[in-house]
């Protein structure tokens, strides 16, 4: 017997597997993809200085449909937020917003 799934479960899955999508997407956006490969940084290095961004990007995890909608509306421009490593010489973990975020480029 084949069992039959409601159209409400099929959407909840969908929903989570939104919110699992949009954590990695925001993670990778951040540049934390490119440090994981360069320099061997994991994003656990950057939770607990980066309270403030974790909390925002796990928020927006939440409504990922309309984060999705405002940037599609926006013509996808380019993360504002940026991990970085080294500032000036001096070791560092810190998710920094970066200039030029809605030019797209």
């Amino acid at each position: 017997m084949v069992a039959r799934v409601g159209i409400g479960t099929v959407l909840g899955l969908v929903y989570l597997a939104g919110i699992v999508t949009s954590g990695l997407v925001y993670l990778q956006r951040a540049g934390f993809g490119e440090l994981k490969s360069r320099e061997g940084v994991d994003w656990r290095e950057f939770l607990l200085p980066n309270i403030p961004y974790f909390a925002l990007t796990l928020a927006k995890m939440f409504v990922w449909p309309a984060v999705l909608l405002f940037w599609l509306v926006m013509k996808m421009p380019r993360s504002p937020w940026r991990a970085i490593t080294d500032d000036h010489g001096r070791a560092v973990r810190r998710v920094t917003r970066v200039g030029g975020a809605n030019t797209g480029h």
